[in-house]
Order: structure tokens, then sequence, then C-alpha cells
């Protein structure tokens, strides 16, 4: 089960927005202020609604020169299709039509008897080829009907509606459950936002993350012996005192069960007090002190997280030492913000793997009060808002490889790092950039795809380009490479020249611009006279190449502007010659080959993807040397 569509209305910054998820890693990505965030914001806003210190006036969006009374009238709405698996699917709810119907399907809804009144709900989209499940929140209240007794029965902001596609009608929602927290168990979301304090990751409050992980082991524990036996030793020093009549154990257990708790030794001051009292108040009153057995949660609170720092040499695995100190252990709160992030980031995939795991046991467990009910989990959802922050890249790298391995939860992820992509897969993955109209309040998005070869995983020059529009001499080469590889293919021949390649891409682009470039190398035998004259004379000939093949020179061969001699370079042939290209020079020899491959490699033909193309900056141009 997972999210597969996302709507927006008239959320923040978004008016109309509408995305599709897959089942793995889900990534946003594009301009700050595009309303990356605000995606998950509106996830955490249908599961929770308007969170506490916050208003609903904070969630709608402001349309330029609208006036407070009309954007008040603007229902914030977000909405949400949850896919389920056939094997999800009790037998009374799959479609005649479904052509992988099976009569003897024995799937039941979450494995839960409790989600039974959501059966009915559960529609097969002709569209999609799926089961799904359209649950809506908003702020505008509707009225559904009114019983015998004439009370209207609503559907506001504090529900979560259901669609019913049973009366087909595309606006028919209902409260299918009563109350909402049956369906916010569906899924159980962990939000961890930019800035929340790396370090909250080591609370251990029972509603932190943390307390979430090690509340099971909690519960155990209060179960074991070894808990009761400190519950009897507590009782004994701080309530009842010892025992003297008991004659076992040695002498120090005698001794300790001949003394008197600490209630019994206080005793005397609360008289004192107790009398003081009557003295200056009247009456007749006692005082005592007592102290109450404690809960495990007590102490599970006063937790703390230690980092002790070892060698990651295997052979040599003693703690790093400075100056012969061995290095200690110490709270996470006291480690650089990477760490604390880090081990944040640790704890929410462990407690999702485990909260996965155990929602079969848990659909089990019985309890009389439905909004009480610890219902199962079958689906968790897991939003990170820019988790490459404060992290190294090799950590980002790492982190986002673990991501793809975790099959138990689906990820939303907003950030501005290629290599939090890593690992991106068409098949579960899903990339959409967000662009920011600031004019007039528009949010454009961009689905887009990542491979340039089919089955093949992106490079990180491909994903820096693609996903953040950023070329790169790296992506260039690249493609470069690839074109070499279609024409040798094309033309049944080996080792096809640089050259080559680029009169190659000039049949195809005629206006392609051409660009001069020093070469310092000899020139070949049959080259003409006068470039072997200039060579000997200056050092170096004028070439004149077609952009990409000008860029992957330069790129490639930067040592040639080196050799170029102070007398060369007073040469009107060659002093304007700087063997540079700008940023959007890089841009546009990027867009031609994508292009011509686009018509000839025959592996991007037969995917027929289209690339998310980024125009050519029109903002200042940079210069890129090419020796770097």
């Amino acid at each position: 089960m997972y999210i597969s569509h996302l709507q927006l209305r008239n959320f923040m910054c978004h008016h109309e927005l509408d995305l599709d998820f897959g089942s793995g890693v889900n990534y946003l990505v594009g301009d700050n202020n595009s309303g990356k965030t605000t995606v998950l914001r509106a996830l955490q806003y249908l599961h929770d609604g308007v969170t506490k210190g916050h208003d609903i006036s904070e969630y709608r969006y402001h349309a330029l020169g609208a006036s407070n009374e009309e954007v008040d009238t603007v229902p914030v709405v977000v909405t949400a299709d949850i896919v389920f698996e056939r094997s999800e699917v009790p037998p009374q709810c799959l479609a005649d039509d479904d052509p992988e119907y099976n009569s003897k399907a024995d799937g039941h809804l979450l494995n839960d008897a409790d989600y039974d009144p959501l059966c009915p709900y559960v529609f097969f989209d002709n569209n999609t080829k799926q089961y799904l499940l359209r649950v809506r929140r908003s702020s505008a209240t509707v009225t559904l009907h009114k019983h015998s007794k004439g009370k209207a029965s609503t559907l506001g902001i504090k529900d979560i509606g259901v669609f019913d596609n049973r009366n087909k009608r595309e606006d028919e929602y209902t409260n299918a459950t009563g109350i909402s927290a049956k369906i916010q168990r569906l899924f159980d979301p962990i939000f961890v936002w930019a800035d929340d304090a790396p370090d909250a990751a080591a609370d251990f409050a029972p509603t932190k993350i943390m307390g979430k992980l090690i509340s099971e082991e909690t519960a155990k524990f209060k179960e074991s012996l070894l808990w009761k036996n400190f519950l009897d030793a507590h009782k004994k020093a701080f309530i009842t005192g010892g025992d003297e009549s008991y004659m076992g154990g040695d002498e120090s257990d005698m001794q300790i069960d001949s003394q008197p708790s600490l209630q019994e030794k206080l005793n005397s001051i609360a008289s004192e007090i107790g009398e003081r009292m009557n003295e200056q108040y009247g009456g007749s009153n006692a005082v005592q002190f007592a102290f109450e057995q404690p809960d495990v949660s007590n102490f599970v609170k006063m937790g703390q997280v230690l980092i002790r720092e070892t060698s990651n040499d295997s052979s040599n695995d003693q703690d790093i030492n400075f100056g012969g100190d061995i290095t200690p252990e110490a709270e996470l709160q006291h480690k650089g913000t990477g760490m604390q992030r880090a081990f944040a980031l640790a704890a929410i995939q462990i407690y999702a793997e485990q909260q996965r795991k155990h929602s079969v046991d848990k659909s089990g467990e019985d309890n009389d009060e439905d909004s009480e009910k610890e219902l199962p989990i079958i689906s968790s959802l897991v939003a990170l808002d820019e988790p490459d922050m404060a992290l190294h890249p090799y950590a980002q790298y790492t982190l986002a490889g673990s991501l793809h391995n975790n099959q138990h939860c689906q990820y939303f992820i907003s950030t501005h790092s290629p290599y939090m992509l890593h690992g991106y897969s068409d098949k579960q993955d899903t990339l959409h950039v967000l662009y920011a109209e600031s004019g007039n309040r528009k949010n454009l998005i961009s689905p887009g795809k990542l491979q340039i070869v089919e089955g093949k995983d992106p490079s990180i020059p491909a994903i820096t380009y693609f996903a953040f529009g950023i070329p790169t001499p790296e992506f260039h080469s690249e493609l470069y490479g690839r074109i070499t590889n279609v024409i040798e293919e094309t033309c049944q021949e080996e080792n096809i020249s640089v050259a080559s390649v680029g009169i190659e891409i000039e049949k195809e682009f005629t206006n392609i611009p051409k660009k001069k470039r020093f070469d310092s190398r000899k020139p070949q035998k049959k080259d003409c006279a006068t470039r072997k004259e200039n060579c000997n004379r200056y050092g170096g000939n004028v070439v004149e190449e077609p952009l990409p093949t000008y860029v992957r020179n330069c790129t490639d061969h930067p040592e040639s502007i080196g050799k170029m001699t102070d007398e060369a370079k007073q040469h009107d042939e060659f002093k304007d010659l700087d063997n540079e290209f700008d940023l959007n020079e890089l841009h546009r020899s990027i867009e031609y080959m994508l292009e011509y491959l686009e018509k000839h490699d025959p592996v991007m033909v037969k995917s027929g993807k289209r690339f998310m193309h980024h125009k050519p900056s029109s903002g200042p141009s940079w210069r890129v040397a090419a020796l770097r």
C-alpha cells in the first residue's frame, strides 16, 4: 500500500497542484520557494489536520491582489489516492472488469476487522488498473445527511473524508469510519523538517521518535522479573522499609531488611509540620510524605544517547585517542550537527521497518475504545525535508543507497543535492522538479526521468543536469562519448575520431555555432603547409570546431593553452583565443547533443522518453576555463 497521487487545492503557495508518486522514493527538487516543503506539509495536513499552535489561515493560498475576505472563503483541500495490492483487497471488493480478477482470492484489507468499514469504498480504477481508496481533508464543512431525529451529519476539517465511488459522483465524500484515527493508522507518517533541532532524536519522551522506537521493548521490560524485583526493592526502600522478622540471607541482607524506608524516616518531619499547621490554622491535620512506585517511562525519559567513536580499521578495533587519551563516550547533543542528523535518520528508518514488521501482531490486540485501539500500521510514510543539510556528500550518498534498500516504507524527499538521488530507479521512484513564477504565484511541475540509456542508472552529472538544471563538463563528456558509441554502431567502425563526431553532429544541425580554438598539437601529414608553418613559428594553430567538439576538446585538452608562446599571444590570429566557454555555451552544447541522441540512439528512441530540458540561463554567464 502506498500513496500514488496527491492533489492540492488552495494550499499555501500552491493554487492547484497534482502529483503522481511511486511506491519507493519520491523526490521533490527545484528552486527555493517553489513549494517543495509545502508538498510535505500537505501530507501532514491530510493526516493530522491543522497542527497545534497554527490556524487554518496559515494554510490558505493567497492569490495576488485578493482581499482577506475573499481568501477566507476559499477551502483548503488535500486529496490522496491510496493504492492497495490485490493481495490486500477482500474478495467482495474485487472488480469484475479487473483483467487479473480471481474469484478465489482470499485477501483481506489490512488484516483487521476494525478496517472493514473501509472495504466498500475501495474501488478499481480502470485508468490506472489499480485498487484505490481516495481520502480527503477539507477546511470546508459539508452536510452529509440527516438522521431520523433531524440531526445533520457533517464532514469538516477535523474529519478525513472517504470517496464513495458507488454513486459515481466526483465529489461524493463520506465519513466512513466515524473517527479519523482508523484512516490515519493506514500509514504511520514521520516528518523530519529542515528546521528541526538535530539533537531532538535523542529525546526519549514517549511522543518522540526514540520513545516510539523503544516502546515495544519497554512494554516487554515492564513484565520482566528484573523490573518486578526493582519495584519490590523500590517499595521497601521508599515505602514499607525492612521486615525485621526476615531471617534469610547473609548479614548484609539482614542489615538492609532492618532499616526503615525513606517515608518512615521522614515521618517525624511530616509530623512536626502537621503540628505546626494545627497550631497556626487550627483543626487536626496529619501530614505524610508518599512515594508512589515509578513507571518504566519515568526512567526512560531520562535516557541519553552516547556516542563513542571507534576506528574504521577493522584490524585495529580500538578507541581513537589523542595524545594517549582514550576518546570517551559523549552525549549525542555534544557531537557535530552532521552526526546528530545521521543518528536521527537512522533511527527513523529502523522505526519504519519495525512498525511494518509488527503490524500484523498489533492487529490482534483488543481494546474497548476504538479511538484508543492501537490499530495495525499497513504502510509507513517517511517525509524528509532536505536531509542533505549538514551531511557530507559521502554520507548523503550512503543514505540514498540505504533508502532504496528499505522496502517497508514510502519516502518523500525534498532536496537540493544530486547525491541524494543516487540509486534512482524509474520503476519505483519518481522525480518532480518544481519551478516558481513569483509574478503570478504559479508553481509549475515537471515530472521527469533521469536515465539516458534504458536500464542503466544515471550518473551524478546526469542527475545534476536533469534534476537541478546545472550543466557540467563531466556530463558533456558523458554525452559526447555516448554519441561516439552511437556513430560507431551506425557506421560499424571502431575508434571514430573526435573530429568525425563533430562532423556528424554538424550534419544534423547546420546552424550549430562554431568556435575557434588554439591547438598546440603538431599538425598531421595531411595538413596544409600553412598549418605546419604556423605551428613551427608560433607553437600552434587555429582550429574551428562545432560547439560540442570545441567544449569537449577544451575540457579534455586543457594543456594546449598552456603551450602558447608569448609571440603567439601577440599575433592577431591567436590573441583572442582563450580556449574557454561560458555556462550558456556549455548548456547549449548539451542540449544539441541530447537532441541528437533522441533522434539517433536506438535505446532512447525505443524507450520513448522525453527528458526535462532546461533552457539556457538568460542571466549572467560565467567563464569555464579549460585549465582548472
